[in-house]
């Protein structure tokens, strides 16, 4: 057969994928009302500006899950450096940390 080297995903693997996915799409809007990158958050502004820094956002929150909004934090923090992003004022990053706190614990309560 032409694809020997396939085999099938186990459940956990699906589910792993999905939880990726939710996540990404719930962190995505999240960054986008704190807009690091000041670039408006108006109708003109690209749905998918903030797609990738979620989605690396959800990959660590899921490889290393948090304990407290604190570790949550190290992780935004992680994911500004990267992008070379500086922090929104004080209470847009404080509220950006705990949305961010509340939907890992939703998608994690929702298993």
């Amino acid at each position: 057969p032409p694809c020997l080297d396939y085999r099938p995903r186990s459940m956990d693997e699906w589910q792993a994928t999905e939880e990726f996915v939710i996540l990404t799409g719930n962190l995505t809007p999240l960054l986008r009302r704190a807009d690091p990158l000041r670039i408006g958050t108006g109708a003109a502004a690209p749905r998918d500006e903030y797609d990738f820094e979620a989605g690396q956002l959800a990959r660590l929150l899921l490889a290393s899950p948090p304990a407290s909004s604190a570790s949550v934090e190290a992780m935004v923090d992680e994911v500004f450096n990267y992008y070379g992003f500086s922090r929104p004022d004080a209470a847009v990053y404080s509220s950006l940390v705990e949305e961010v706190w509340r939907e890992y614990r939703a998608l994690r309560d929702g298993l």
